[in-house]
């Protein structure tokens, strides 16, 4: 979950970015491109990189506790999915 943070950090930034082109309208901050590479960038990581992965972390985190496992069923699976969640986001 706490990828996923940095991740929401990473589209945080990208929004003052957006935001800053839009409070300024005459100014070209940034070309009309780059603001809607941009716009998609930021759309793209908010939600497969922060809104997917956070929900399924803390399902993660909360499942194993409701149902009263000591444990994840398949725990290297889970630490797989987890590197390939970080290194495929920083790709």
């Amino acid at each position: 979950m706490v990828t996923s943070l940095v991740f929401f950090g990473a589209g945080g930034l990208l929004a003052l970015l957006i935001r800053a082109q839009l409070a300024t309208p005459d100014e070209h901050f940034i070309t009309r491109n780059a603001y809607d590479e941009l716009f998609t960038i930021h759309g793209t990581t908010m939600i497969f990189l922060f809104i997917v992965p956070f929900w399924a972390g803390l399902a993660n985190f909360v499942v194993p506790l409701m149902i009263g496992a000591r444990d994840m069923a398949f725990p290297r699976l889970n630490a797989a999915s987890y590197w390939f969640f970080l290194f495929g986001g920083a790709g």
